[in-house]
């Protein structure tokens, strides 16, 4: 990592330490919870189950919802859908 982003050793070493932290963190928070997230942008777009949000999501212990949908690296889904779905938490509605 400290190659890539261009700094010392140690700078590099002290981030990841800081990103293993915040995953530990986000983990213990949800750990007995098994929220479903849907996260929904602009006009209904969601990231499957094959995409970044998704490895995010299952890292820190949260499932993606929008794989119970069938959409695997992304795409539209009605509203109708994201409410019969009725996943636990739903961050990022409006395209924020």
């Amino acid at each position: 990592m400290g190659e890539i982003v261009q700094h010392p050793d140690q700078e590099a070493r002290a981030e990841v330490a800081r990103l293993d932290a915040a995953i530990r963190t986000a983990r213990e928070a949800g750990m007995n919870r098994h929220y479903r997230v849907c996260r929904c942008r602009r006009r209904g777009w969601v990231s499957g189950s094959d995409s970044l949000i998704n490895s995010l999501l299952t890292e820190t212990g949260l499932r993606n919802a929008s794989g119970d949908l069938g959409v695997a690296s992304g795409g539209f889904v009605s509203l109708e859908a994201i409410v019969n779905l009725k996943p636990g938490f739903h961050p990022g509605v409006g395209g924020r």
